[in-house]
Parts: C-alpha cells; structure tokens; sequence
C-alpha cells in the first residue's frame, strides 16, 4: 500500500492559507501552490477550489466560502480580516466520476486533443 499523501492547498489568496492554518485544517508544513493538475492532486485531501474533474482526482476536497459583500471589488488578495469576516464553514466533498456511455471503442473520457 502506497503511503498517503501530504494534503495541499490550492489557492492564489495567501490569506486564505493563513486562515486554514489559524482555524487548524493544516498543521505543520503544507505545500500550496496557486493552481494544480490532476498529478497534483491525486489522492490527497486538497483545500481549495478544483474543477470537477479534479476534484474526483482528489481523495476529498475542503472547500471555504468565502462571501465578500455584492459590492465589493474583485481583487488578488483578501486581507486575513477580510476572509474571518466572510468566511462560511468549511465543507468537504468527495467526488467520484462515471463514465455514461458503455461503448468499448472509447477508451478515454478527455476531449479530443485533450494532452
């Protein structure tokens, strides 16, 4: 059996990661990088925002919403203050993809030209 993978933040708002530490998601060192493939992530318990098939990738996905008043602006980076303010309760998801088209001629689920 493989050992388990350290789990990894997916994000570009550094405040967020501190306010997964601060609530004690994660503790100790962490890798967090602003963007992830599907080697990334591959059976590890990933915080962050991931597409679908992504996430199915994932063994689970914790994810923090975040809900910044309809009149604020986008913007790069929240402040810590911005995100305890806006932040909703985490929530994790396990997804898992299936295939609806039994053909034996489609050996893959990726778009055509997909790499």
């Amino acid at each position: 059996m493989a050992p388990k993978r350290p789990p990894l933040i997916v994000t570009r708002h550094l405040a967020l990661v501190e306010y997964i530490r601060e609530i004690g998601l994660v503790t100790g060192e962490v890798e967090v990088m602003p963007r992830a493939d599907y080697h990334d992530v591959a059976g590890r318990v990933v915080y962050g925002v991931l597409p679908y098939g992504l996430a199915a990738c994932a063994e689970s996905l914790v994810y923090i919403p975040i809900f910044p008043p309809n009149n604020w602006p986008k913007k790069i980076d929240y402040t810590i203050e911005e995100i305890r303010k806006w932040a909703g309760r985490p929530v994790i998801y396990t997804v898992r993809g299936q295939t609806l088209i039994q053909d034996p001629n489609i050996t893959d689920f990726r778009p055509t030209g997909y790499p």
